[in-house]
């Protein structure tokens, strides 16, 4: 059997081992290592203040917006319209609107929809049942009208769009009489 060497990226040991496929492939030479690789940090500068503090590669992967302490990520999302770390857009101090959270924060996305919507109240139950909005273009940041799409909660992103519901109800022989929910 061919053997395949690779270097270890902790210590650059060769590390040799008969090949293996899909995810029984090491990385790294021993637990020592990956312990290493796992918890060696980076400086990052805060999101907030832009001051450089350390974090882990873990951290680094999982998160876009780094702060270097909770003050920091509390001044940020005080800010009338702020982005998670996982790219959605919240929309600050809108207390009371159908669609605010107990903290009086709005997902953008929803906001986009709900404004641009001759039907608000239609709008307002389908946040609340749990269906979602899709970015076509997968950035969850743009926030266009044009990029929204309302989809049922299966399987989302490959969820029904509700064009797509209506079609397969006519295919089927149903009469849909759906009035069109958003102005053009």
């Amino acid at each position: 059997m061919p053997k395949d060497t690779t270097l270890c990226p902790t210590c650059g040991i060769d590390i040799s081992r008969l090949q293996r496929t899909g995810s029984g492939k090491r990385k790294y030479c021993s637990r020592t290592c990956a312990y290493k690789g796992h918890t060696t940090s980076q400086l990052v500068p805060c999101t907030n203040c832009g001051k450089k503090h350390p974090k882990s590669q873990y951290a680094l992967r999982r998160n876009k917006t780094m702060f270097c302490n909770r003050q920091c990520m509390v001044e940020y999302r005080r800010n009338d319209r702020y982005i998670t770390s996982r790219g959605y857009v919240h929309l600050n101090g809108v207390r009371g609107h159908p669609l605010a959270n107990k903290w009086g924060v709005v997902k953008e996305h929803w906001m986009a929809v709900y404004e641009a919507s001759n039907r608000k109240d239609v709008i307002v139950n389908l946040y609340r049942s749990g269906w979602a909005i899709h970015h076509i273009n997968g950035q969850r940041g743009d926030n266009r009208i044009e990029n929204l799409e309302l989809r049922a909660r299966t399987n989302h992103p490959y969820g029904i769009s509700i064009d797509d519901m209506a079609k397969t109800l006519r295919d089927l022989g149903w009469e849909v009489n759906a009035p069109n929910a958003f102005k053009k």
